[in-house]
């Protein structure tokens, strides 16, 4: 079923392209990654105006919208899907696993979202809500409830209308309580977050100074005395890149060779590029440094949706942007830009 638009949009939010009428150029709603990090899914939608008038400041357009999903190999950044598998109806990512993307789907008729399972080895519905209900006893589970994986617990981590929080198998669809004794965390999309501040073994990591900041690292020695080092390069804006662990249920720094990854700016402001760096863990020196420009012409859709390392691979996935970078020396491996620079 396609999605309507609605009737009435400011301008500024969704301007069109020189065309105005018919298809406009994809855009997407989200990218995941496996956490092996083999398998990466984007979702996007085309629009499809079919009449268009502007007044003022503001625009009428009606018309329909088309979801798509395709899949990447995360090593190669190969396209495995010939062609796109279209989903009906109004939908967005939820999990990712190797062969497996989870999806929350609107019911048209009951108007609410409903849990659906996509087999990425040939594009067909795996399991359905009517599916997971007859494996289960009934349960109802609700997308809008996910929760980041805790150790000891595979599969997707939803909450289902009996209130208990269960672990559903990717193959099978079956539905494994987690005890009320286990500390749950609610996962929003993606699984990475900018940390400012560290502490691990007696040493802790974090930021000073106001406008641009320096790495800082301070441990406290036997005599009371605090070692420091810092960074000898300032950041705009930096965080240390920082995935959530099931074994500490919080968000640590991921590292390389015992070093972490600062994600920060080029520019203060909305109009920047992204900047990478590899800092050595010991001294705070950046071992390598990698701009990366996501600013469309127009100046929107800068967001990045998640990062992940796996092995010597850091891949960046953004709305409009999935690139890998190998964590050695800083080079890109693969790309795909999804926006025209024209």
């Amino acid at each position: 079923m396609r999605a309507p638009l609605p009737a009435l949009l400011p301008f500024l939010v969704l301007p069109l392209s020189c065309g105005e009428i018919g298809a406009q150029p994809p855009e997407t709603d989200r990218v995941m990654i496996s956490s092996d990090g083999s398998t990466i899914v984007r979702l996007y939608n085309v629009l499809h105006v079919t009449s268009y008038s502007r007044r003022g400041g503001s625009v009428t357009r009606s018309g329909y919208a088309e979801h798509f999903i395709e899949v990447y190999e995360g090593a190669s950044g190969q396209l495995r899907t010939t062609t796109p598998y279209e989903i009906d109806g109004n939908c967005d990512l939820v999990a990712v696993t190797p062969d497996r993307a989870w999806i929350r789907i609107m019911n048209e008729e009951t108007r609410e979202f409903e849990l659906r399972s996509i087999s990425l080895a040939d594009r067909s519905v795996a399991l359905d809500a009517e599916a997971l209900a007859r494996r289960n006893n009934g349960l109802v589970f609700q997308p809008n409830s996910h929760y980041h994986n805790s150790d000891g617990y595979e599969g997707l981590v939803v909450q289902a209308d009996d209130a208990r929080i269960y672990a559903i198998d990717a193959t099978t669809g079956l539905a494994t309580p987690i005890p009320d004794t286990v500390s749950m965390v609610h996962a929003g999309h993606g699984q990475w977050d900018r940390i400012n501040y560290f502490g691990i073994h007696g040493y802790e990591f974090g930021f000073e100074g106001e406008h641009r900041k320096r790495l800082v690292c301070e441990k406290e020695r036997v005599n009371g005395i605090a070692e420091k080092v810092t960074s000898t390069i300032d950041f705009i804006e930096p965080g240390m890149i920082g995935k959530f662990q099931g074994a500490t249920k919080d968000m640590e720094p991921i590292t390389y060779q015992n070093g972490p990854f600062i994600l920060s700016k080029t520019k203060a402001g909305n109009r920047f590029a992204w900047r990478i760096d590899l800092m050595d863990g010991r001294t705070l020196d950046s071992k390598w440094s990698e701009e990366l420009d996501l600013t469309r012409p127009d100046g929107r859709e800068n967001e990045i949706m998640d990062l992940a390392l796996n092995g010597d691979r850091l891949t960046v996935l953004a709305k409009n942007f999935i690139g890998a970078l190998d964590a050695r020396t800083g080079a890109w491996v693969w790309q795909h830009n999804f926006v025209s620079t024209e």
